[in-house]
């Protein structure tokens, strides 16, 4: 951007229309590192849309939580198709962010994971602690790109889900910022 060119944006107006937290994303969003960016308000509609599935992948989750026959079956398939994705995901994520730097890579990853979980059923979702710790490790993933609303996702996500067996993380009760980033469990590429 370029006040000479006349192709900047007051930031406030941004933040005010948008929020300190979409507009952080966005910042990151779908653009490398060193590379020229024209700002553009249509970017925005990717950041929003993806934090919505977010949301409601979350919420629906909550919402059936302990409401769901516990009872399912091959449970234990669901869970190792859920590591597989995950550890793909996480080896991806962590890659782009630590080595490369690409954070919009990651982000794209993150959103793969997140469309990738919104497609396991409701009954598999509630009842498989692979999924369960999957989607608290998504909202963990967001917290260095969006604090706020990972935070905000974690109070609710934490407060519900306690029976999560492999889920350390959500038992410790402590702030989604506190948390080192995740990485994949080696055991799950040994076949």
């Amino acid at each position: 951007m370029s006040k000479s060119k006349y192709n900047g944006v007051d930031p406030q107006e941004i933040i005010d229309e948008y929020g300190v937290s979409a507009t952080r994303m966005t910042i990151v969003y779908n653009v490398a590192p060193k590379s020229d960016r024209k700002w553009s308000n249509t970017e925005f509609k990717g950041v929003l849309n993806w934090k919505g599935k977010v949301w409601s992948l979350v919420t629906m989750v909550l919402k059936n939580y302990n409401k769901v026959d516990t009872a399912f079956q091959d449970i234990d398939e669901w869970n190792r198709k859920i590591k597989e994705v995950r550890n793909i995901h996480l080896a991806e994520i962590n890659y782009n962010f630590e080595t490369t730097f690409m954070i919009s890579v990651a982000i794209t990853a993150m959103q793969q994971l997140t469309e990738y979980l919104r497609s396991v059923p409701i009954e598999v979702a509630v009842n498989s602690d692979m999924f369960l710790q999957t989607l608290a490790e998504v909202i963990i993933m967001i917290s260095p790109i969006s604090p706020s609303f990972a935070s905000e996702l974690w109070e609710g996500y934490t407060n519900r889900i306690t029976s999560c067996s492999t889920c350390d993380m959500v038992r410790i009760q402590i702030s989604v910022l506190n948390f080192i980033f995740t990485k994949t469990d080696l055991i799950c590429w040994q076949v």
